[in-house]
């Protein structure tokens, strides 16, 4: 049996746990962080396409990288499947497209524990201008 999946570092700090014990992630500082998921793939057919637009906009920045690109074209394959066949959608494959519902972060449950840092406003300083 294998134990929960260890939640990115990015999405701790997006819902701020880094924050409330920094001892806890601060072995991970170094860990591989996300660049941009980039461009559509060119091969995706044409029926994945708006769903990969629809999830990769709907998730936070910073969120996805080069190396979600596999996962999420499976995602999008699965919720292509279920939009449009869902009667005779297998169990297995709606399991799989709720893991990863969730490790993408897009349950109301998983969603509510990300935050987006907040950037202080800067106060302007009549300094500046000379």
């Amino acid at each position: 049996m294998q134990g929960r999946p260890r939640t990115p570092l990015n999405i701790l700090q997006l819902r701020g746990a880094d924050k409330v014990n920094p001892g806890r992630y601060k072995a991970r500082l170094n860990q591989m962080q996300p660049d941009s998921i980039g461009r559509m793939p060119q091969h995706l057919e044409a029926q994945y396409r708006p769903i990969w637009k629809e999830v990769s906009h709907a998730l936070p920045p910073g969120t996805l990288g080069k190396t979600d690109r596999i996962a999420l074209e499976l995602l999008c394959k699965l919720i292509y499947a279920m939009r449009t066949d869902f009667e005779s959608m297998s169990s297995a494959k709606l399991s799989k497209l709720e893991t990863l519902l969730v490790r993408f972060g897009m349950t109301p449950s998983d969603r509510s524990r990300i935050t987006q840092a907040q950037t202080p406003k800067k106060e302007h300083n009549p300094f500046d201008d000379l």
